[in-house]
């Protein structure tokens, strides 16, 4: 290095991967020194950085940098340009956050190589202590508190209900008038044969399975309770199955000599009224309106559940018949069981269910994550490492439940999938903290080049952790206690997944690399020999096997410093592929199918959460509601019509405008006819007008309605229409009033949605105020607010990525095809998730919020990278950024799939489900990554415009006369100083043709001597001073050397 030069740089600072280099005390090393020979400087003595170096020897050694020319021309300017060029006040402010950040990053992975101890330690410790909430779980499984909206209106509903109605279910219990389900046992008998019930021999075992159930007794506070003791009664008498009292006539039904007549039939022996529908299904009528062929009976046993007693003892009879009496089996008959705790034991057995599933995917994490760490190279590989990664991300998940259990959030099994998640996340962290570390020189100490690996791949992973934890916390927005809980879970574990594969695994790594300083093999951990020495010494196997790292005495041998193969494949192979104009032109046009795929099941959407599906494949629910399907969906739900204005029922306007609301709620879609109606003011007013002429009524007054309503027809203890009017406290106003329709023929939950949707809005806009309501609308509430609230909470999750997106990757263009992706990748998996069979219900609201987190990994993991590339025209770019996170972003599609990949087996939907989601926002994501956005990035992004404009005219300075041929005629000299033997002609040779052909610019100058260095035939010095010039480059390029005052003039 020669005294002109050596002024040009003294007193300056710049950071290099390796130290912020000082050259205000240093001695100017003389040019004859052995120890400054040509090869020597170009990777630098120890005191300066080798690019330093080529740079200013570049530009110090061409006809503008001579005594001669203008110290102030522009085009002498030295570059040392990071590729943040923002073009506004904010932009530059983002810049400078970014470039903040890196040095804070670095300065953080050089503590965790100093203080490894502590990193590791501390972390383990903390997970250890808050492991010890598990003994505080409050586990939740309740279905209706899950998964019903807190908010939603049926609450408010029946709480109204319950005010002005009170139901008895010790005296006066109706379940046409019920507020919640209460305490039951259903079941639906059809014949073995599938044939019709009206058979002697089947109607016989239905008889005797109905004594069975009823036999059924229980133990309760040391005392014997039958069903009797149990049951939910009407004026002294459990409520019956009353259809079963055809068994009377049966003989005569067989014979033909008795009818049962549809809708209703009259028994004649004691005047039973019965409707058909209500009680059979797979009904044939015949045309005299005649029932000749019954293929299915619902029979129902419904208990008390007041007080805490009689629940405690409804609750033990529901499992004693569940487990004995309908357990049994049938010779002719098939009975399908379902009681009002099966929803919340599904839950609780599809939590404990997949708990196998997890051991097994931990399993399957170990050893693709062991296996994805290794190297053909056993000193670089980092198996071990491999694993710790997910033992760093079981500490945060175990660290998160403990804390969530200690501040008293309820825990529910959908929390199960959080570790899943979480081994995703992390191990995809990991990968990209790996891949950085093998971009740094094995020949740097350990704090250098960890403190490297977290300026590079901090930045990146912060992006990703802070999008998914956000995605997460939004979700706490939405009414679902489900959503709520298990989005706080998620949330608060991908908070401590990020932090603690920052310091635990970080110090992980620094422990990996002091065994690969150390010559440790990866697994044995004993010393091993680099490749270069122990082929010439060991055996074929030894070579493979037990060898790697790199020669003391030739640090630089290429056999030793080879990159990752998958790497390199990304950069020469895929990236050319990709900037090929044909394979652009392949890309667009298939994303242009992908996304009319996506549109059409998009547009096709089904919403709701339908009960089977909490349920695992393999319960016996899943039979009932099959059957209930089948056989009972023609006439399903009893509505409750709530009258609750202040209003005067004796009035005759009245009168007319409540009997309209009867008629015009009956032609309802959806509502069955007249006939299917329990209305006391319709049939008040009916024998009003039929008695007028034989009782002398004055109900002109509203004083004498209501005493001839309670007298002449409200009257005895087995009326239910008692149950329906609200009087006030000296019975001279109706406060409330209430009548009872039947639905009809409701297929699905779509059908559900729009019948409450469609009464409720007729009930808006009626002049009375009313209410409609049935127990199931708790549930029903989520069809009607999944969609609304899943676009608002997507909504506020896109626009919040976008923000995060934008400050951590200051440019507008990646910025804004980041967002694309998240839109297009969202579209994506609604609509495929749609034709794949899953609805938009709550389960899939909270994939559709974590998809948001995940589809901007990917995405922002390629558009930093993108934009933070050196390379100044786009295919460089393409090529630089795949060659860094190509892989990363292969290994963390695959560790993510993996992740959630047993939950495809366990039999159930809320875990499928997971698996179905979280399959399609990764492929796609890795897709959008891999693909659509380097060609989008190349098309319209950073430096888009540069193919057309680089013939000089890229930056100041570089269109100055002679600046191409100086930079040739330079690197020409220095690749001659660096190789010394005769194949450097035609490395030379072939780096003229590439600059006379392209005009380069300077930096790409620059980086054509790394990429035309490509020989392999090289030995000794000359293939050291390859490599050399090799690495240092490279360093450059992933690190961008930046001078402190050029920064600041920039700003």
């Amino acid at each position: 290095m020669d005294a002109e030069l050596w002024q040009s740089i003294k007193g300056r600072k710049y950071y290099s991967s390796h130290n912020l280099y000082n050259y205000e005390t240093e001695e100017v090393p003389s040019p004859k020194s052995k120890t400054n020979s040509p090869n020597n400087q170009l990777i630098g003595n120890g005191n300066s950085p080798s690019i330093i170096s080529i740079y200013e020897k570049i530009r110090l050694e061409s006809p503008q940098n001579s005594e001669s020319s203008n110290e102030s021309d522009t085009s002498q300017r030295l570059y040392f340009e990071p590729n943040f060029r923002g073009h506004n006040f904010m932009m530059k402010f983002l810049e400078q956050f970014n470039i903040f950040l890196r040095k804070k990053f670095r300065g953080l992975g050089k503590n965790i190589a100093r203080h490894t101890g502590y990193f590791l330690i501390v972390p383990f410790m903390l997970s250890l202590i808050c492991g010890t909430g598990f003994q505080r779980m409050k586990y939740v499984t309740d279905p209706e508190y899950l998964f019903s909206p807190s908010n939603g209106l049926a609450k408010s509903e029946r709480s109204f209900i319950e005010n002005n109605f009170y139901m008895n279910f010790s005296t006066s219990f109706d379940p046409s008038r019920i507020t919640r389900p209460g305490r039951f046992v259903r079941v639906i008998i059809s014949a073995e044969d599938e044939g019709s019930l009206i058979r002697e021999e089947i109607w016989n075992e239905i008889m005797a399975f109905d004594r069975r159930v009823r036999a059924t007794n229980i133990i309760f506070d040391d005392d014997l309770h039958t069903y009797h003791n149990v049951c939910a009664k009407w004026d002294g008498s459990c409520f019956e199955n009353k259809i079963l009292n055809l068994d009377e006539l049966m003989p005569k039904i067989l014979n033909g000599s008795f009818k049962i007549e549809y809708p209703v039939t009259l028994n004649p022996n004691n005047f039973d009224v019965y409707v058909i529908s209500v009680y059979f299904g797979g009904i044939t009528v015949e045309e005299d309106g005649t029932v000749s062929e019954i293929k299915g009976l619902l029979l129902n046993y419904w208990l008390k559940s007041e007080t805490k007693k009689d629940d405690e003892k409804s609750r033990l009879w529901e499992l004693e018949v569940l487990k004995n009496s309908i357990a049994k089996e049938y010779k002719y008959i098939k009975v399908a069981k379902y009681s009002s705790k099966t929803l919340e034991d599904e839950l609780d057995v599809n939590t404990k269910s997949v708990i196998p599933y997890l051991v097994v995917t931990v399993f399957i994490m170990v050893v693709f994550s062991i296996t994805a760490s290794c190297m053909t190279d056993w000193v670089r590989s980092k198996a071990y490492i491999g694993f710790l990664g997910i033992f760093s991300v079981m500490l945060a998940c175990i660290m998160t439940f403990g804390i969530m259990m200690y501040v008293g959030i309820p825990f529910i099994g959908m929390n199960l999938a959080a570790p899943f998640l979480m081994l995703g996340i992390g191990i995809d962290d990991m990968f990209v903290m790996l891949a950085a570390w093998r971009r740094t020189r094995i020949q740097d100490s350990v704090e250098e080049r960890l403190g490297e690996t977290y300026a590079e791949s901090g930045v990146a992973i912060t992006i990703t952790s802070l999008t998914d934890m956000f995605s997460f916390f939004i979700g706490i927005i939405t009414p679902f206690p489900s959503v709520q809980i298990f989005c706080i879970y998620t949330g608060t574990a991908v908070f401590l997944t990020y932090l603690w594969q920052l310091t635990f695994f970080g110090a992980c790594m620094a422990m990996g690399g002091r065994m690969e300083a150390k010559q440790k093999h990866a697994l044995c951990c004993h010393t091993v020999k680099a490749k270069s020495v122990s082929e010439n010494e060991g055996s074929y196997c030894h070579t493979i096997w037990c060898s790697g790292g790199i020669n003391s005495q030739d640090k630089y041998n290429p056999k030793d410093n080879k990159p990752h193969t998958v790497m390199v494949f990304f950069r020469d192979v895929f990236a050319k592929c990709l900037n090929n104009p044909f394979v652009k032109g392949v890309v667009v046009i298939s994303f242009m199918f992908y996304l009319a795929g996506a549109i059409y099941g998009f547009l096709e959407v089904k919403e709701g959460l339908e009960r089977r599906r909490l349920s695992r494949y393999d319960s016996y629910s899943v039979e009932f509601y099959d059957m209930e399907d089948k056989y009972f969906r023609e006439y399903p739900y009893r509505i409750q019509v709530i009258l609750h204005d202040d209003i005067n029922y004796s009035d005759l306007h009245t009168k007319q405008l409540i009997l309209s609301l009867h008629e015009k709620l009956e032609n309802l879609p959806y509502i069955a006819p007249k006939i299917y109606t329990e209305s006391w003011i319709r049939g008040w007013y009916e024998f009003l007008d039929q008695n007028s002429q034989f009782i002398n009524l004055n109900v002109s007054e509203e004083v004498g309605f209501i005493n001839s309503l309670r007298e002449y027809y409200l009257s005895g203890n087995d009326n239910v229409f008692k149950l329906d009017v609200k009087f006030n406290e000296n019975f001279t106003r109706i406060l409330a009033s209430r009548f009872v329709i039947q639905t009809y023929r409701i297929l699905d939950s779509n059908e559900e949605k729009e019948m409450m949707k469609n009464l409720r809005e007729f009930a808006k806009d009626f002049p009375l105020n009313m209410t409609v309501y049935h127990p199931l609308f708790i549930y029903f509430d989520q069809y009607v607010l999944v969609r609304t609230v899943s676009i608002k909470t997507i909504g506020i999750a896109a626009v919040i990525m976008l923000l995060v997106s934008l400050i951590f990757i200051p440019n507008p263009w990646c910025s804004l095809w980041v967002g694309f992706s998240i839109l297009s990748i969202e579209i994506g998996v609604v609509g495929y998730m749609t034709l794949w069979g899953v609805n938009l219900d709550s389960i899939s609201m909270i994939n559709l919020i974590m998809c948001i987190g995940f589809s901007v990994d990917f995405s922002a993991h390629i558009s930093y990278a993108y934009f933070s590339a050196i390379a100044h025209t786009p295919e460089e770019r393409v090529r630089e950024s795949l060659y860094g996170l190509g892989l990363p972003i292969l290994q963390g599609a695959v560790s993510t799939v993996l992740g959630v990949s047993a939950l495809i087996f366990a039999p159930s939907y809320i875990f499928v489900t997971f698996f179905k989601t979280v399959f399609l926002v990764v492929f796609f994501g890795a897709l959008h990554g891999l693909l659509l956005l380097p060609v989008l990035l190349s098309l319209l992004g950073p430096n888009s415009c540069d193919r057309f404009t680089s013939r000089g005219q890229i930056r100041d300075g570089e269109n100055a006369p002679g600046f191409q041929r100086n930079c040739l005629s330079s690197s020409n000299s220095i690749i001659a100083e660096s190789i010394s033997d005769n194949s450097s002609k035609t490395v030379v040779e072939d780096y003229t043709k590439t600059v006379k052909e392209t005009n380069l610019s300077d930096g790409q100058c620059v980086q054509n001597i790394a990429r035309n260095l490509n020989v392999n035939e090289l030995d000794g010095g000359s293939r050291k001073g390859k490599l050399n010039l090799e690495q240092s480059i490279q360093s450059y390029k992933n690190n961008a050397f930046q001078d402190e005052e050029d920064i600041k003039n920039k700003s």
